[in-house]
């Protein structure tokens, strides 16, 4: 296959780990872009693999990831374990296939430059996963920063938790070598939207984390980010509690919430926008299958070789505060980052 070819329809799609947003959220959304088609899943198991793709109504299934990146695919999504994120990326770059890489990319800077620069020397495009960008409520959010109806924005904060510990106590999220713990799986996406939102990079980074559990990954994380001109965003993220979101962005002159920031379903989404001297107003965004929406994107970029909304060059700074978030916990120091040399999308 000639992996600069032009995409002339339909993208083909190949899944490496099928776990539950692959099976629930990443094989409908493909199926449902019309841009995009799914071809081939793989599995270390060829037993699994079979009766998946019987299941899943996929016509290609293998029995060990290898297999798949020879066949004749253009992009895989890969939904392994974090910890498995470099490995499999710089494979899929090497077979010149491009990556849509679930959310964390992976652990430091150095790791997300090696996936990066793997992708750029093939000519393939490389995205972390983070699917709500994609959905239309942060543009109405975007839009509503600009407009300046908030003011000079003050602060932001956001929370995103669950009770694996009651759902899934054996859950490889709860695995250090796997790249588990609440910050790679939840806390992240305070640290993406704090960043997505205010269009700029962190100067310092303070966090706490709950690292009683059995592996020593945490369990909960708290992470207070200093962005340029004073502005503070705090991450808040938990595996152990009930299940709960919600992010708020605070101005000089309003306050936005924004009641179910990453989880928002295909309903329309409200925003409750509250400024001084006027009433509180409800804005409320199309509902969307951001997943699907994240998918039509990507092939998109692919096809028409443009480079995607949200490129690899983003996730590698997500990974520089990552990797400050743990040596801060780690130690219990606060990080000061030098300053940013990458544009944020």
């Amino acid at each position: 296959m000639n992996r600069h070819r032009v995409v002339e329809r339909k993208v083909r799609w190949g899944i490496i780990g099928l776990g539950n947003i692959g099976r629930h959220a990443i094989v409908p959304a493909i199926r449902n872009a019309e841009n995009s088609e799914l071809v081939a899943i793989a599995s270390r198991d060829s037993e699994r693999a079979r009766k998946l793709a019987d299941e899943l109504q996929v016509p290609l299934a293998f029995a060990s990831y290898e297999e798949l990146l020879r066949a004749d695919i253009d992009a895989v999504y890969i939904g392994l374990p974090n910890g498995l994120h470099e490995e499999w990326t710089i494979a899929c770059a090497n077979a010149g296939k491009h990556i849509l890489c679930e959310k964390a990319l992976t652990f430091t800077e150095a790791s997300a430059k090696r996936m990066a620069d793997a992708c750029e020397g093939n000519g393939v495009l490389l995205q972390e996963a983070f699917m709500y960008r994609h959905h239309p409520q942060w543009h109405v959010v975007h839009q509503i920063i600009r407009e300046g109806k908030l003011g000079r924005v003050v602060s932001l904060t956001m929370m995103l938790s669950g009770n694996l510990e009651k759902s899934n106590p054996a859950d490889h999220r709860w695995s250090a070598t796997l790249g588990g713990g609440a910050l790679f799986d939840v806390t992240c996406y305070g640290i993406d939207i704090s960043r997505y939102m205010l269009g700029e990079e962190p100067v310092s980074v303070s966090a706490t984390a709950d690292l009683t559990t059995p592996d020593g990954v945490d369990r909960s994380t708290v992470v207070t980010m200093m962005f340029p001109g004073g502005v503070i965003a705090v991450a808040i993220g938990s595996l152990a509690s009930h299940g709960n979101q919600f992010a708020k962005i605070i101005g000089t002159d309003g306050t936005l919430d924004i009641p179910r920031p990453v989880i928002p379903n295909r309903d329309p989404a409200p925003l409750i926008l509250r400024r001084d001297g006027h009433p509180e107003e409800t804005i409320t965004a199309s509902g969307a299958d951001h997943f699907q929406k994240q998918v039509e994107n990507f092939s998109r970029a692919i096809a028409t070789s443009d480079k995607p909304c949200f490129p690899g060059e983003d996730g590698l700074g997500n990974c520089r505060v990552y990797e400050a978030v743990v040596k801060s916990f780690r130690s219990g120091h606060k990080i000061l980052l030098p300053p940013a040399t990458r544009e944020i999308v």
